[in-house]
């Protein structure tokens, strides 16, 4: 059974508006729920409109060993998976399976297996944040990096504003230098976003600009996808973070990005140095062993390798960025009646037709020139031609006749303004 066949069953459309309406899930995430549904379908041998007639007659047993048989077999389906799967995307399938049957009015009642303090795990890997990348829109693109390549804490970073990189911003610096106060120990520090952090930044920040947005030093670095004002608290930096980590089978937190920058910076950079940049109190040591701002552009830049995300992908040069910043714009103003037929084709929204043709996985199918023949090609050509031979009319002065006519043209009448009209 494929992900498409499946979608077709009446339990498996209602889980799935479900999903949409109350969660907002874009088509990438209720593909991936579609997905993680298919592998407990085929474990089961039943098609999913079965599994939700199967729990109802279950549901009305006295036996409680036949009353929970689904419950048991999601924990079985579980173990299961543990020798395939990380903890964190068993915990997303069992979670995917739990919704299917409660959005069909027949809630399993267990628990999903607990997950795993986000200060007990280890510091992303470049491959993990590459795939997080993948799976990221415009915005979310530009939030992994700066968060991976500044090491800052999640209550820092949803406070920055365009006033905190404005200078090298528009000094079109490759790597962009903080001044930041860290909230949780009130203690004034300096970091930088790298240079794929400043171009994906970049990119973010000049769309923004494109839909007419006004951007003072004031305004907050990271806006809503929804047009609020950005991360309200730093759970929803939790949360966005977590919803990239799951589409990529990831269990992502902003303190693994800040594991990471510390991890790989550590291993070429002072360690003091590391500490400074993430925020970490350091006493008078701060005072006598942190240089000055150009000198920890210089130390940032030789151990940026260690953190460079996409060092194997190519740097986009200012023509290339400024194509992708014109192909945008024709995105952005392609009227909304051009995209409501592959909205209703695809069960999406017209943003997410927009931000999926952004991507390059949408595109509008241009209409086909109907070719014509040479045959009639030709004797189109040849009347044409004709009628511009017809059209040989001449307004002449009357002192010109004499010398028209002798070159062989006719004479036709006399215009009330005494010229003359003559045709070859």
């Amino acid at each position: 059974m494929s992900d498409k066949e499946i979608e077709q069953y009446e339990s498996v459309k209602r889980w799935l508006n479900g999903i949409r309406v109350d969660h907002s899930g874009s088509s990438h995430t209720t593909d991936y729920y579609v997905r993680w549904l298919k592998k407990f379908v085929d474990w089961r041998g039943k098609n999913p409109d079965q599994l939700i007639e199967e729990r109802k007659q279950q549901l009305k047993s006295e036996d409680m060993t036949v009353k929970r048989k689904a419950e048991e077999d999601l924990r079985e389906f579980s173990i299961d998976l543990e020798s395939e799967y990380k903890r964190s995307t068993v915990r997303t399938i069992h979670s995917t399976v739990k919704s299917f049957y409660r959005y069909n009015y027949v809630p399993l009642q267990l628990r999903t297996p607990k997950k795993i303090a986000s200060h007990g795990l280890e510091p992303h890997t470049q491959e993990e944040l590459k795939a997080l990348y993948d799976m990221a829109n415009l915005r979310d693109r530009a939030v992994v990096l700066c968060l991976a390549e500044s090491g800052m804490s999640r209550e820092d970073f949803i406070e920055l504003a365009y006033g905190d990189v404005k200078q090298d911003y528009e000094a079109n610096k490759e790597v962009i230098h903080l001044k930041v106060i860290r909230r949780k120990a009130q203690v004034a520090y300096e970091t930088f976003f790298g240079i794929n952090a400043t171009t994906a930044l970049r990119n973010y920040l000049e769309a923004r600009k494109r839909k007419g947005e006004k951007i003072t030093d004031q305004t907050l670095l990271w806006k809503s996808q929804k047009g609020g004002k950005g991360f309200k608290t730093p759970d929803s930096l939790n949360h966005l973070v977590r919803r990239l980590g799951e589409k990529a089978g990831i269990d992502s937190s902003p303190h693994r990005f800040r594991k990471f920058f510390e991890a790989n910076m550590g291993t070429k950079a002072p360690s003091l140095l590391v500490k400074y940049w993430m925020g970490h109190s350091l006493g008078v040591e701060s005072s006598y062993f942190i240089p000055d701002a150009q000198r920890q552009r210089e130390a940032y830049k030789e151990a940026y390798p260690q953190i460079d995300v996409l060092k194997f992908a190519p740097k986009i040069s200012k023509e290339d960025l400024w194509k992708e910043y014109t192909r945008l714009k024709e995105i952005e103003d392609i009227p909304d009646k051009d995209l409501e037929p592959i909205a209703r084709k695809h069960g999406i929204s017209i943003s997410e037709v927009r931000n999926r043709m952004a991507k390059g996985e949408l595109k509008i199918e241009k209409k086909r020139r109907k070719k014509i023949s040479p045959l009639r090609l030709k004797k189109k050509l040849v009347k044409k031609k004709k009628a511009s031979e017809n059209d040989c009319q001449k307004i002449i002065k009357e002192s010109q006749l004499e010398e028209y006519l002798a070159k062989g043209y006719r004479f036709v009448s006399v215009l009330p303004s005494g010229q003359v009209v003559v045709e070859d």
